[in-house]
């Protein structure tokens, strides 16, 4: 089993421990976008906080195709992942930025050949994304705070600069 498979096969066994079916998961994700339920409707407040608690352990941070200017984020937040996570995603992905698009579900190309980490000092507005974020690609999101490759994610307000640092990936 590869490194994305073992991922999305976890983030699906903890939706199933939470007690979803694959038809209210498949409900969720078919539901447009701006219409889709809050996470807490359909998660248990001890899944949120322990997915959540992840990210303040280890910063939330996110990868960019390139350096940012000025505020990160719109309205409804920024995407974000944990330290830990985007670590183990760098070691696995050996160098190769289109297995690292794969595993956060974008699209092949989009991070560059060189992309940007960003660290967010303040998590305090942390929250699981509904899929009604302008962030979420409807052919990649889904329900639960995982990417389409397994890996957890976050939303966070938006990040005014000077409460972030970042750094490419390959200095």
């Amino acid at each position: 089993m590869s490194f994305e498979d073992g991922k999305q096969y976890s983030s699906w066994s903890k939706l199933r421990e939470e007690g979803l079916s694959l038809e209210q998961v498949e409900k969720i994700k078919g539901t447009p976008k701006g219409q889709k339920p809050l996470p807490e409707t359909y998660l248990s407040e001890e899944y949120i906080n322990n997915h959540l608690n992840s990210f303040k352990k280890s910063g939330a941070v996110k990868i960019m195709p390139s350096e940012p200017s000025g505020t990160i984020g719109g309205k409804g937040g920024t995407f974000v992942m944990s330290g830990d996570e985007l670590s183990e995603i760098i070691r696995n992905a050996d160098g190769d930025v289109a297995k690292i698009e794969s595993v956060l579900g974008l699209d092949k190309g989009y991070l560059g050949s060189n992309p940007v980490i960003v660290t967010i000092q303040d998590t305090s507005s942390l929250r699981l994304p509904s899929g009604n974020e302008l962030g979420a690609w409807p052919e990649y999101w889904e329900p639960g705070g995982y990417t389409s490759g397994g890996i957890k994610e976050a939303v966070i307000n938006p990040a005014k600069e000077g409460t972030y640092t970042y750094k490419h990936l390959f200095e």
